[in-house]
C-alpha cells in the first residue's frame, strides 16, 4: 500500500498535488494499492470537500484506490491515546499553549506530576494536551530521496498526539493512518521530514513493527509568494492538466524526454533518481509545455474545450499557438473572430459593405478566389481589402496569415464577418 495526504480544502499547492502524483505514479508501477489521506479532521463540510477534491484530482487522472477520511478514523486514533496513556508511554501536559499545538517540547516535565495534573484537571477543568513520552534512542531512517537521517531523543522531543480540543494532532494521525492501512511507502511533502522520526518512535512505542519507506518529495519554491491557490489560479489561466502533470513529474527529474504524459512516466519515473534539491518554479517552462500538449492533442478534442465539436476549429485554434500558448489566451481569440465586430471610423463605410458582400456571396473553396470576388465586387484595392478582411475575421491588425485561417472558417464566414456600428 503507498500512501499520500491532502489537505481537506480545494487550494492545493504543487507541492501536495506532486506528492499525490508521485504515490499514483509508483502506485502503478509496484502494482500496488494506492491509498490518499483527506486530513479533514476539525473541517467544515467534509463531504463537500472530498467530493471536490476527487473531482479535482480526476483532472489530473488521479484516482487512487482508495479514499480515507481521517475524521471517520478518529475514534481508533484516540483508541491508540488510550492504550499509550494505560501503558505510560504518553502523559498529560498542561503547559501547551491552544497556539503551539505542534510544540515538541514539555516545559514543566509534566511527565513527572501526573497525579497531581490529573487532579488540577479534573478540579479546574484545565485544558491539556497529551504529549508521547521522549524515546530513549536515538532513531533513525533512510528516505529514499533524501537520504539518511538520525536524531536524538532530544531533538524528536515529546510531540503532542492529542489536542486540546480532543483531536488528534496532524501528527498522530498520519502515524496512525500509515498502522491502520499497513503502508509500506509513504510519500509526502519536505515539510514532513523532520517529523518522520517521531512518527517511527510513536510506531515503535505501539508495539507496531512493519516497516514503512518514506520518500520525501523536494520543495517547489514560489518566487511571486503565497502559492496556496496557485493550482486553481493554473487551471483558471488555462493550463492544462496534462501539462501541469508533466511539468510537475519533470522538476527534479532525468527522464528520457522533457514532454510526456502520465502514462508515459509510469513506465521511467524512479524515486532514486530524484534530486533532494529544491526546485523553483519556473512559469515558462509550464508554459512551453502547455504548447506542447495542445498542439499534440486531437483536433476536434481541442475544439470540444471551446463549444465546438470541429476538428478544422481545432486547426484553427493551433494556428494562434505562436502568439497563445494556454486555453484562456486562445479562448480570446476564438471569441474575438466569432464576435460581431464593432466597425467605426474611415473604415466603417468599407467594412459594411465587406460584411454585406459575404453574406450574400457564394462559398469558394479557395481563398484566392474569394478575395478576388470582393474586390471585383467591392471596388476596394486588394491591399487595403486584405486589411479590412483581417479585422473583419479575426478583429486584430495581426496573426496568422489568412489563406491559412480561410480553409478553417468558410462553413462559418457568414457568422464571423458581421459588422455592427
Amino acid at each position: 500500500m503507498l500512501g499520500s495526504a491532502l489537505p481537506a480544502t480545494l487550494e492545493l499547492s504543487l507541492d501536495t498535488l506532486c506528492s499525490a502524483l508521485v504515490a499514483y505514479v509508483v502506485s502503478r508501477q509496484k502494482q500496488e494499492r494506492c491509498l490518499l489521506y483527506l486530513e479533514d479532521i476539525g473541517s467544515e463540510e467534509t463531504q463537500s470537500s472530498e467530493d471536490e477534491l476527487r473531482s479535482l484530482l480526476k483532472k489530473f487522472a488521479i484516482e487512487p484506490d482508495q479514499f480515507l477520511l481521517q475524521s471517520e478514523q478518529k475514534h481508533r486514533y484516540q483508541h491508540f491515546v488510550h492504550v499509550l496513556m494505560s501503558q505510560q508511554k504518553a502523559f498529560a501536559c498542561l503547559c501547551a499553549p491552544k497556539d503551539h499545538q505542534q510544540d515538541t517540547l514539555c516545559h514543566d516535565n509534566c511527565h513527572e506530576h501526573q497525579e497531581t495534573i490529573a487532579q488540577q484537571i479534573k478540579a479546574q477543568k484545565l485544558p491539556y494536551v497529551i504529549r508521547i513520552k521522549k524515546a530513549e534512542e536515538e532513531i533513525s531512517f533512510a528516505d529514499l530521496i533524501q537520504g539518511e537521517v538520525t536524531m536524538t531523543p532530544d531533538e524528536i522531543g515529546s510531540p503532542i498526539i492529542l489536542q486540546n480540543d480532543g483531536n488528534p494532532s496532524p501528527l498522530f494521525a498520519s502515524t496512525c493512518d500509515d498502522m491502520l492501512s499497513g503502508t509500506s511507502l509513504r510519500i509526502r511533502t519536505i515539510q514532513h521530514f523532520e517529523s518522520t522520526p517521531a512518527e517511527i518512535h510513536i510506531k515503535q512505542s505501539l508495539g507496531y513493527t512493519a516497516q514503512t519507506e518514506y520518500a520525501h518529495l523536494p520543495a517547489i519554491h514560489i518566487e511571486d509568494g503565497d502559492d496556496a491557490t496557485l493550482i486553481r489560479q493554473l487551471l483558471e489561466e488555462g493550463f492544462l492538466p496534462d501539462a501541469m502533470i508533466n511539468y510537475l513529474l519533470l522538476a527534479g527529474n532525468t527522464p528520457p524526454t522533457d514532454h510526456f504524459t502520465l502514462p508515459d512516466a509510469v513506465a521511467w519515473f524512479d524515486l532514486s533518481t530524484l534530486s533532494p534539491d529544491a526546485v523553483t518554479f519556473d512559469k515558462e517552462t509550464l508554459r512551453r509545455l502547455n504548447r506542447k500538449h495542445l498542439e499534440e492533442m486531437d483536433d476536434k478534442r481541442l475544439s470540444k474545450l471551446f463549444g465546438f465539436a470541429d476538428a478544422d476549429i481545432g486547426k484553427l485554434l493551433k494556428l494562434y499557438l505562436g502568439e497563445a500558448d494556454t486555453i484562456s489566451a486562445l479562448d480570446s481569440r476564438i471569441k474575438a473572430i466569432f464576435s460581431p465586430k464593432h466597425c467605426d471610423g474611415d473604415e466603417a463605410a468599407q467594412m459594411q459593405t465587406l460584411s454585406t458582400l459575404i453574406y450574400e456571396a457564394p462559398m469558394f473553396g479557395a481563398f484566392e478566389d474569394f478575395v478576388q470576388y470582393l474586390v471585383t465586387q467591392s471596388g476596394i484595392e486588394e491591399a487595403r481589402l486584405l486589411a479590412l478582411l483581417r479585422l473583419l475575421i479575426t478583429a486584430a491588425p495581426d496573426g496568422p496569415r489568412l489563406e491559412d485561417i480561410y480553409p478553417l472558417i468558410s462553413p462559418y464566414i457568414t457568422e464571423i464577418a458581421r459588422c455592427t456600428p
